[in-house]
């Protein structure tokens, strides 16, 4: 897959966000509810827990993340495959390769996300009637820049498992592991495991609509966290795997 024709596939999203908002489109009644609060419940669900509200994604609003991970998951896999012999006989670092590609993935990731949540946003606003406002920005903006990271995070992990397992349970292995940390999250707890468990699940809590709390700013360092430490992790596997030809000598 080309770079150009991986960008034109993000507009894959489109018809799907359309198929799932359907009804909203076609709908004659308007709402005169804010389209901030619109656009987060067509990806969040409210969860109240001990008087705090958490918004968490659910499994029904997984279906832009699924083809994310259909589109873009084994790309970097596929290109490893198609040059990598050749490419990594040649490199002194094999590291250099990996993190080019992440940031190639960066890119397919935001392009991706910022075409779904402009979509999405512009379907909220359609049912409330209204005008875009600061706050509907601010939640679009936080949507596009914690999506954005999540979604090259497990397209990269996609990738990497994919070197050992294959493509196919690379894909399912991961999607299965998001469909369980989303559902964990739906099992009412109040353990300490629980708690602690709420604020390390990528897919916990996001954000507050009209504030941003400590489970926001939290959010903001510990998923970009997550994402640096997959990727040093990645660079060091790609490093060591073994392709069975040797690295160019140093000169």
């Amino acid at each position: 897959m080309t770079a150009a024709r991986a960008y034109l596939k993000a507009f894959l999203v489109v018809p799907a966000i359309l198929l799932f908002n359907v009804n909203e489109i076609f709908s004659s009644e308007r709402t005169g509810i804010s389209p901030a609060v619109i656009l987060s419940h067509k990806v969040f669900s409210p969860l109240t827990r001990e008087d705090v509200t958490l918004f968490v994604l659910t499994i029904g609003n997984l279906y832009f993340f699924f083809l994310c991970n259909f589109i873009y998951g084994t790309w970097l896999f596929h290109d490893a495959n198609s040059c990598g012999t050749y490419v990594f006989s040649r490199m002194r670092d094999r590291r250099a390769w990996f993190y080019d590609k992440v940031k190639t993935m960066l890119l397919f990731s935001f392009c991706y996300m910022a075409l779904t949540v402009l979509f999405l946003a512009g379907v909220s606003l359609w049912q409330s009637r209204a005008w875009p406002d600061v706050q509907l920005f601010a939640v679009a903006g936080r949507m596009i820049f914690f999506f954005t990271l999540l979604a090259a995070l497990t397209n990269i992990a996609i990738s990497l498992l994919a070197l050992r397992l294959g493509s196919a349970p690379a894909f399912f292995a991961v999607y299965f592991l998001e469909a369980l940390m989303v559902l964990s999250l739906l099992i009412p707890a109040e353990s300490v495991l629980a708690k602690v468990w709420g604020w390390l699940n990528p897919f916990g809590g996001i954000f507050s609509l009209d504030e941003l709390g400590g489970k926001t700013l939290f959010q903001m360092v510990y998923v970009p966290g997550l994402f640096a430490g997959l990727i040093y992790l990645g660079g060091r596997y790609i490093a060591e795997m073994d392709i069975g030809l040797a690295d160019a000598e140093a000169e």
